[in-house]
């Protein structure tokens, strides 16, 4: 699992039942931002622009001319395409009442976490730390107006389930 952060403080209106806020509205808001960013934002970490637009740690020479004479061409995130597909068609989005998740599957190459201890360990092997950039970090990146977009996504589809949720007939207990 790999967080992205986006905080978003809102009041549950009076007339919505905590129940229906927090079972019915919530959670499908939040998976309706996360269905947005796998379908939409995800993709163009893997477009060739995706290195200037997010910043992504410089590669080596070496890397940079296997990589092109292996055919894959200058797309970062792209050795193989093995990270590209495996984040492609194992994403699974789940919202809950606050936050939203999207897990996926990793290749070892791009652990989700990175070792950056250098020394001895406790059980007094040397460790070095990895040279290879955060890929992690890479994808999950978000621009602010990505954030803007995600934030508009999540209003609208808590609109769309206020709307549901008050268009539902009410049931009324008479003693």
């Amino acid at each position: 699992m790999m967080p992205i952060r986006i905080t978003v403080t809102m009041d549950r209106p009076h007339d919505i039942s905590a129940r229906a806020w927090n079972r019915d509205i919530m959670p499908k808001a939040w998976e309706a931002m996360g269905e947005h960013w796998v379908k939409t934002m995800l993709p163009l970490h893997f477009q060739t622009i995706a290195a200037r637009r997010y910043g992504y740690a410089k590669r080596s020479e070496k890397y940079t001319r296997n990589k092109l004479r292996r055919g894959h061409g200058d797309a970062p995130l792209v050795y193989t395409g093995r990270l590209r597909e495996l984040v492609k068609h194992t994403a699974q989005v789940k919202g809950y009442p606050s936050r939203c998740t999207v897990k996926f599957a990793l290749p070892a190459y791009a652990p989700a976490r990175r070792n950056t201890f250098t020394g001895r360990d406790r059980k007094g092997k040397q460790r070095v730390a990895s040279r290879q950039p955060d890929k992690v970090k890479e994808i999950t990146t978000i621009l602010d107006y990505e954030r803007k977009e995600l934030i508009q996504v999540l209003d609208a589809a808590i609109q769309a389930g206020l709307a549901r949720v008050r268009a539902t007939p009410k049931t009324i207990l008479i003693n």
